[in-house]
């Protein structure tokens, strides 16, 4: 219990104390620019005899920060490593150096704010030494030769991971354009921030009290709403962690998973570390992030110790051909949104329950409050008799592109409208609110490249969801039952399969409206608490088949609401405060058991229903065929 104790202390330890020996570095840098700024100082000749310069005057363009920072080395420091911070200076006033100690003794200009390696010697600003290294390559204080030229602030800079993607590429597995930050910036006030926002912003409530437990000793005893049952979709999560129920989960196998993740995750004693692997489109590791964050809020003292990969982007990798007993058994476990049938990654809420701003999508139970006040505002007898989606084809989706053909509200009683986000962002997305969405009797879903977060406000809206049969299933997708919360639509015939759920509804709407209804409630069902009771059972039954006890990486960061909110933009930062929570009074609901058979027995049903469904069309399109072909008198 005391080792418990003392590893998150010793870690604040170091941690504290290595933010000292920068804040010391920074302020030495930031000193030497004021004093440049100010004018204060020698100028070049004075206080010694004057100097050729060794290198032509330097540009003051964009070329030469090119140059230096591609002269810096991302790699670990080798064994003559980095000097100690207050020898820097001392070391470069030796050797008879008259000049004055603030410039650099090769422009005369700009302050001394790098250090040569392995020497140590602290002579000239970064842009020079860069040059150094590249033409002469030997300190010109000692002579010796010269490995690189280091400059802290820039290191800062260019090695801070963060929950924004600052210094990370996209993953290979999935590109998407780099991010910007920073512009406008002087690289003092870009390392400052990282400095504030991944070294500062959580030391102070490191050992704060919100991280005790909130139930107290008589309330444990009384677990009278624990026998609340959690929502039967909970049930998959015994499924999704079924392949290591045996084998249970080793540090190998993380770091097998590690090779297809973003980050990683630890929680030890109740604090969240990270540490970045890849870059995530968009926000969706900020609020990813953010989730987890707001889950040990929910729930604080009661997150176990756990330790896992996450991919962010959407689809599943691996795959139960790849992976079974016998052969590369069992296989990595990572969590992303998503997953199928066919692979074993692990689907977590996704990004969007905390808001999504890039699209002005609230956080989720206000946006469903929001698009069910919409939908109220119309009675099924007045919503327009036909389906209708909205939505952006071109993202590599074939479903999506098949259902261009089927836009023709007389032959198909459909319509379908192309989304242009790049407008409707410069416009305030005022022709794409959800709430607005909601004057149909039927919504069509197609997935996008995979699985898609607008299934769920669809399926908000109480019309009846017309849904293309998936590839892809995210973790509450599951417990959707055809012609009870949706009417299944069939790939290899859309346009036909779309006009026949039009024509049934219509010919019978209190069944149709029943089927809509049965699918915003079961939305109304997960509302956040839901969200976070099975962000907390899926945890809690993971950290069970660890068979190793976490702990935080060296590299790994703590991160807390502040450092998130530190690095959001302000429309992001918004969103996050819009979306958090507070502890909970009452404990999770309870977990059903696992059962095998219970799942087999859904899945069975499910296909049984919608081969049914697709029977039936079949029958409607030889009728309507035989209506056809009889001859008129």
């Amino acid at each position: 219990m005391i080792s418990d104790l003392l590893l998150p202390l010793s870690h604040t330890v170091y941690l504290g104390a290595m933010t000292l020996l920068i804040l010391l570095a920074i302020k030495i840098c930031l000193k030497f620019q004021s004093t440049r700024q100010d004018g204060v100082g020698l100028q070049a000749g004075e206080g010694g005899p004057e100097r050729t310069p060794l290198l032509a005057h330097k540009d003051d363009d964009a070329s030469s920060w090119g140059s230096s920072y591609d002269s810096v080395s991302h790699d670990e420091e080798d064994a003559e490593g980095l000097p100690a911070v207050g020898s820097l200076e001392t070391n470069s006033l030796k050797e008879g150096d008259t000049n004055h100690p603030r410039l650099c003794v090769i422009c005369f200009d700009a302050p001394r704010d790098s250090f040569f390696l392995p020497c140590g010697h602290c002579a000239t600003c970064f842009t020079c030494g860069t040059r150094i290294v590249e033409e002469a390559g030997t300190c010109p204080i000692c002579r010796r030769k010269m490995k690189k030229v280091d400059y802290l602030t820039t290191r800062i800079i260019t090695q801070t991971k963060t929950v924004a993607g600052h210094n990370l590429g996209h993953t290979p597995w999935h590109r998407f354009p780099p991010k910007k930050f920073d512009e406008g910036s002087s690289r003092y006030a870009t390392a400052l921030n990282h400095l504030k926002c991944s070294y500062l912003s959580c030391l102070s409530g490191i050992t704060t009290a919100s991280y005790q437990p909130k139930y107290l000793p008589d309330l444990q005893q009384d677990y009278s709403n624990a026998s609340v049952m959690c929502p039967d979709f909970f049930r998959w999560i015994h499924h999704d962690l079924e392949p290591w129920a045996q084998s249970r989960i080793s540090q190998s196998q993380l770091m097998e998973a590690r090779k297809f993740a973003a980050f990683k995750v630890v929680i030890v004693n109740g604090r969240l570390y990270v540490e970045h692997y890849y870059d995530c489109t968009q926000t969706r590791a900020m609020f990813t992030i953010w989730g987890l964050l707001q889950l040990l809020k929910r729930y604080p003292g009661m997150i176990p110790d756990v330790e896992l990969m996450f991919d962010c982007m959407d689809r599943p990798f691996f795959n139960k051909r790849r992976y079974r007993p016998g052969k590369r058994w069992p296989p990595p476990p990572l969590f992303r949104y998503c997953t199928n049938e066919w692979n074993f990654d692990i689907p977590f809420p996704d990004w969007s329950f905390w808001g999504w701003p890039e699209t002005n999508i609230q956080p989720w139970d206000k946006e469903f409050r929001s698009i069910k006040q919409g939908s109220d505002a119309l009675n099924w007898a007045r919503k327009l008799d036909r389906a209708y989606w909205k939505g952006n084809p071109f993202v590599s989706s074939s479903a999506r592109m098949e259902l261009l053909r089927c836009n023709d509200t007389k032959k198909w009683g459909a319509e379908v409208f192309i989304q242009d986000w790049a407008q409707e962002s410069k416009v305030g997305f005022n022709q794409s609110k959800l709430a607005d969405q909601c004057k149909h009797r039927y919504k069509i879903y197609a997935e996008g490249f995979a699985w898609s977060v607008s299934l769920k406000y669809i399926i908000s809206c109480g019309s009846l969801s017309l849904i293309i049969t998936p590839n892809f299933e995210d973790f509450f997708s599951r417990g959707l039952i055809p012609r009870k919360n949706y009417w299944p639509i069939s790939p290899a015939n859309m346009c036909q399969s779309i006009k026949s759920a039009v024509q049934w509804g219509n010919a019978h709407p209190l069944e149709a409206e029943a089927i809509g209804k049965g699918g915003q409630d079961l939305m109304r069902t997960l509302n956040m608490e839901k969200v976070y009771d099975y962000m907390y059972h899926l945890i809690k039954e993971y950290s069970k088949l660890q068979n190793f006890k976490p702990t935080p990486p060296e590299s790994a960061q703590v991160v807390c609401a502040e450092s998130v909110l530190c690095y959001a933009d302000p429309r992001s930062r918004e969103f996050l405060k819009n979306s958090v929570t507070s502890p909970s009074s009452s404990p999770p609901c309870t977990l059903q058991p696992a059962n095998h058979s219970i799942i087999e027995n859904l899945i069975q049903n499910k296909k049984k229903i919608i081969n049914d469904v697709q029977e039936m069309e079949k029958q409607q399109a030889f009728q309507q065929q035989n209506k056809t072909n009889v001859p008129q008198h």
